[in-house]
């Protein structure tokens, strides 16, 4: 240990990020940490409210079916289908399918990794077992 009387040296730091391997392993860990915690959150909190969002909705379609059937008013459903059917195909192949899915999650990735949100495939990884737990 050196004495308080002795000058201490400074650190001189070469240029550009010279980073030990350790430190490196440990910052790969926290961000690791930290965008599983965020999508392992995010996953929760989606599959919440989506869950909410189809109590609703299948109430509120109950509810329109029955004003339908005392004639109340008329729904013109194959017309709602196909405008939810084109809305749904995310991809603009002319049909909904697995390959929808799969786009509608990379869009919502990408979309969260805007200006750069750290861990991308731990906030993935994190996301899935968030909606799988909710």
């Amino acid at each position: 240990m050196p004495d308080k009387d002795e000058p201490r040296t400074p650190i001189v730091r070469p240029p550009g990020p010279v980073v030990p391997v350790e430190q490196q392993r440990a910052n790969l860990a926290i961000l690791a940490t930290f965008g599983g915690f965020a999508g392992f959150s995010s996953g929760y909190f989606a599959k919440k409210v989506g869950k909410l969002t189809l109590f609703f909705a299948g109430g509120m379609l109950i509810f329109l079916q029955y004003l339908a059937r005392i004639g109340f008013l008329e729904i013109h459903w194959k017309v709602i289908s196909e405008d939810f059917e084109k809305e749904l195909d995310l991809n603009k192949d002319g049909k909904v399918d697995a390959r929808d899915v799969t786009h509608g999650i990379s869009t919502f990735v990408k979309w969260m990794s805007y200006k750069g949100f750290p861990a991308t495939a731990g906030y993935t990884a994190g996301l899935l077992a968030g909606w799988h737990s909710g």
